[in-house]
């Protein structure tokens, strides 16, 4: 995805013009999940508060960031859990 806001405010996602007002709760989730996985590249122009809200969004999403660093550990936590959930029923399932 390609988030790109030009000096005067304009915003385009993936080459096309939108409106602020478009960006729903759904995209928005998935901008920053995308975001985290390095899927989205910023083109951001300007200090207009569009350009603001995306320059900040794009910094704290960046490798190295605070909330990439949860999730990270959040994503290790939950492969965890499930291996071992997998082991106790591996385990179970040999015991019978």
């Amino acid at each position: 995805m390609q988030i790109e806001v030009a000096v005067d405010g304009a915003l385009k996602i993936d080459g096309v013009s939108t409106e602020p007002e478009e960006l729903t709760q759904q995209f928005l989730e998935k901008l920053v999940e995308d975001s985290l996985q390095s899927q989205v590249t910023y083109d951001i122009q300007g200090d207009m508060p569009i350009a603001e809200f995306f320059r900040t969004l794009d910094k704290g999403t960046r490798e190295g960031s605070q909330l990439r660093k949860l999730k990270d550990e959040a994503d290790r936590l939950e492969r965890e859990a499930i291996s071992k959930g997998q082991q106790l029923v591996d385990d179970v399932l040999a015991e019978s």
